[in-house]
Formats: structure tokens, sequence, C-alpha cells
């Protein structure tokens, strides 16, 4: 399931309906919206964890935070908690509000909606993102994966990357969409790379249809904004 898949599950399926009748659009500008930035958010987030630090404080962050209700929830579109937290999230990966605010004009120019909805809708949708990687590190397996995580940014040995290491193996089909095979290689055949918790994480923040161009475009409004 990619990002987009993700956030269309949520609230029950209705998260589009909600945000359209909360900004007043209609359903197809609300997807439009959560097209055009949910993938710059989720590229913020990749940029953030690329070192073991980083990537353990998302774990942290996903462990510690009710981010569940935000992804569940209907009532949460309309509620201030909401906005502060994802106005919290959006602070720490951009840095800046004014990165917000030139990926909201991006965005206007994209889909015909207004730059100042945009950057409304900004934090709502980064805290249901948030609530949605919360979700799904909740599958059964992802659990030794965040250990996995901790216990090697404190130190520890990271089980997903070491030899041998099978933790994936037991989630890697519904999570990166492909046969995981965990079994010793023969004598002739070279060892594939395990992969890691940073590519598990980066999967589920990943776009497929378009991460690279978000990756892109945050990277190119940040180069704007350090001028």
């Amino acid at each position: 399931m990619d990002l987009i898949e993700m956030l269309s599950h949520a609230q029950g399926g209705d998260a589009v309906k909600n945000l359209s009748r909360q900004f007043g659009l209609d359903e197809s500008q609300a997807q439009s919206a959560i097209e055009q930035l949910a993938p710059v958010i989720a590229a913020g987030i990749r940029r953030n964890t690329q070192d073991d630090q980083g990537l353990a404080g998302l774990v942290s962050a996903l462990q510690r935070g009710n981010h569940d209700r935000y992804y569940e929830d209907a009532t949460t579109v309309a509620s201030s908690d909401t906005i502060a937290d994802g106005n919290g999230i959006l602070g720490h990966i951009f840095g800046s509000k004014q990165v917000s605010r030139d990926v909201a004009t991006h965005a206007a120019d994209t889909t015909g909606i207004g730059s100042g909805i945009l950057k409304q809708m900004l934090p709502i949708i980064a805290s249901i993102l948030m609530g949605s990687l919360s979700k799904q590190t909740r599958q059964p397996g992802l659990q030794d994966i965040i250990g996995d995580v901790l216990g090697g940014a404190l130190g520890g040995q990271d089980k997903a990357t070491s030899p041998g290491g099978g933790v994936l193996g037991k989630v890697l089909d519904g999570i990166l969409g492909g046969a995981a095979n965990t079994d010793r290689p023969s004598a002739d055949q070279p060892a594939a790379r395990q992969p890691s918790a940073k590519d598990v994480f980066g999967d589920l923040l990943s776009d497929r249809s378009g991460g690279t161009a978000a990756d892109d475009l945050l990277e190119s409004v940040l180069r704007h904004t350090r001028q």
C-alpha cells in the first residue's frame, strides 16, 4: 500500500470527504490537495530520517504520541490539537514556516486551490500521515523492527542489517510488496542484501507514483528559503 492509498483509508475511508467538507472543497479537489501535499510531507520526513538518530527520533515519536486518533477519528479534522501537532511536525521536518508557505504556493499552481486553504490543510494532512505511520508500525512483526532501530541507535546490534537477520522476512510481503526469502543462500548463490529498517520506513513514506518528484520539489524549496 503506497502513501496515497494509506491516507485514502484514513478515518474509515472518509478522510477525503472530511477534508472536503472542512475546507469547502469538492472531493476531487480534496483528493488533488492530498496528492500534492502528502508526498512533500513524506519527503520531509524521509530527509530527516537519513541517519540513525533521525530514524530513532521518528520511531520514538510514533511510539510516544497518540497519533492513531488522527487516522481513526473523523472529528479530529476540525480539532485545534490536530493543527497544533501538525504544525509541530511541519516545523520539525521543514524547519521554517516559509517552506510550508512555498509548498502550499506550488500546490496551488498545480491544483487551482488557493494557497491559503492549502496552507491550512498542510498540518491536518501531516497529522493524518503520522497517524497512518503509527498504525502501520503496529503491524505484527514491525515491533521487532522498531526494537532494532532503537537498539541500533543506543549502540546495540541492528538485527535488520546483520548477517542472517531474518526479522524483516516475516513482514516484507505486506510492507514492500515483494517475496521475502530469509533462507540462507546456497554455496553458488551470493547472499542478497537484507533490507534495513531504513528501507522499510522509507517504503512506508514513499508515494510510488512520484516520490522522487516530491523530494526534488522539497530540495528546491529549501534551497530557495536559504537564499
